[in-house]
């Protein structure tokens, strides 16, 4: 018998590139819905920006159909070698888990309240993944062509959820080495960071009029070859962090500790102090430091 926190932790390191290297439903679970709050719709949108999220309403609820009459024929495995599992991969604590596991069959299909235990089950803070996956029980000895080890997906979708201060709004073009050459800048740079506008003034709305930042193609492109590494994830964002702090600290030069309610400088501050847990003060605080650092 395998148990919930070993088919994970199989799940977790079982192929997943887009192309699989044995059979699998591709369609099933394409139209599986999430709910997040119990009063509001489902949707089976991919990707959640939630500006607010409200960890204390959280209740995720997943809608997903019956599996279609060929299913088994379509992955090459038995309903009774099956299982449909529920995981919440929290991306901020750095943890994952099983929430539902049941033994695949023909009449599942409907709403799966995953109850106060997804509740529990992340932080609810960053970014927050929720999969929904049909996945080998057992290992098993089969010929090439078909999934053979014990938590590898035969059917998966994924939730990603974000608030919305976690998601970069900042306006991105992707130059080439001749650009940064033209800018007095190594040709090797990565990106460049520039401010067009008043942080401190300009309301939060006109962010893309007023940051933009100059991303290498090649970067980009080397990135996008290998997107759903843990790798890339790790460098994109400390790319995001280095520009919003570079953001941050153009504006504490700016204006210092007193921006204008709702401008740009103002809204990044509390963001980045709702999702990192620390006091406006201390953020400011810590821009001027590094500013200082380099006069």
């Amino acid at each position: 018998m395998v148990t919930a926190s070993e088919s994970v932790d199989r799940w977790e390191r079982s192929e997943t590139r887009t192309v699989r290297p044995f059979r699998f439903a591709s369609d099933y679970l394409k139209d599986a819905a999430l709910r997040l709050y119990d009063d509001e719709d489902f949707s089976d949108a991919d990707v959640w920006q939630i500006e607010d999220l409200d960890p204390r309403r959280v209740s995720p609820t997943i809608r997903i159909s019956k599996p279609p009459p060929n299913f088994t024929e379509a992955v090459g495995a038995s309903f009774e070698e099956l299982r449909l599992v529920v995981i919440i991969e929290d991306r901020f604590l750095k943890r994952s888990g099983v929430v539902y596991e049941v033994d695949f069959s023909d009449d599942l299909g409907g709403e799966i309240d995953l109850c106060e235990e997804a509740k529990c089950a992340a932080s609810w803070r960053g970014d927050t993944r929720i999969h929904v996956a049909v996945i080998l029980g057992e290992d098993r000895d089969v010929p090439v062509g078909y999934a053979r080890r014990a938590g590898s997906w035969v059917a998966r979708k994924s939730f990603r959820i974000s608030s919305a201060a976690n998601v970069s709004t900042f306006s991105i073009r992707y130059v080439d080495r001749e650009w940064f050459r033209s800018q007095r800048l190594p040709e090797t740079t990565t990106y460049l960071v520039e401010v067009l506008g008043d942080l401190g003034a300009n309301p939060a709305e006109e962010v893309q009029g007023s940051v933009e930042v100059a991303l290498s193609e090649e970067v980009r492109n080397a990135l996008a070859k290998s997107a759903a590494s843990s790798t890339t994830e790790a460098l994109m964002m400390t790319m995001y962090t280095d520009i919003v702090t570079s953001v941050l600290e153009a504006g504490v030069a700016q204006y210092g500790d007193d921006p204008a309610a709702g401008s740009i400088l103002d809204v990044l501050i509390d963001r980045l102090s709702r999702s990192g847990g620390l006091s406006r003060a201390r953020i400011i605080s810590a821009s001027i430091m590094d500013l200082e650092s380099l006069a």
